[in-house]
């Protein structure tokens, strides 16, 4: 494709400093960045999200799931559902703490578009 129309902006040193760090963090040039930004959001609002804060929200949930994986398969296997009572009622509270905690990330997240 043939890259030959320039489009110029005015931003401040700010704006500009930002964009090119994020470029840089992307791993694109300052015009590569602008044109996917610009050109394949497809309408739809940029949700910047860490990384990190997903890990840990995924870790907690997939552990809260395996909890509640043992306590159905113990229920399975010897039908004594007085045998994994407490147990069950900590993995459905971690269910619900995990289930709370990205509910409240996902609106702080919606909060900062």
């Amino acid at each position: 494709m043939d890259k030959n129309a320039h489009l110029n902006i005015r931003l401040s040193e700010n704006e500009l400093t930002s964009i090119r760090e994020r470029a840089r963090s992307a791993g694109v040039s300052v015009s590569a960045y602008m044109r996917t930004r610009a050109l394949n959001d497809q309408g739809r609002p940029i949700i910047r999200a860490d990384s990190d804060t997903l890990r840990k929200l995924y870790r907690d949930l997939r552990h809260a799931g395996g909890n509640l994986n043992q306590c159905a398969h113990e229920l399975n296997t010897h039908h004594r559902p007085s045998q994994v009572e407490d147990r069950l009622n900590e993995a459905l509270e971690a269910v619900r703490a995990s289930s709370d905690a990205v509910s409240d990330f996902l609106a702080e997240t919606r909060s900062s578009i």
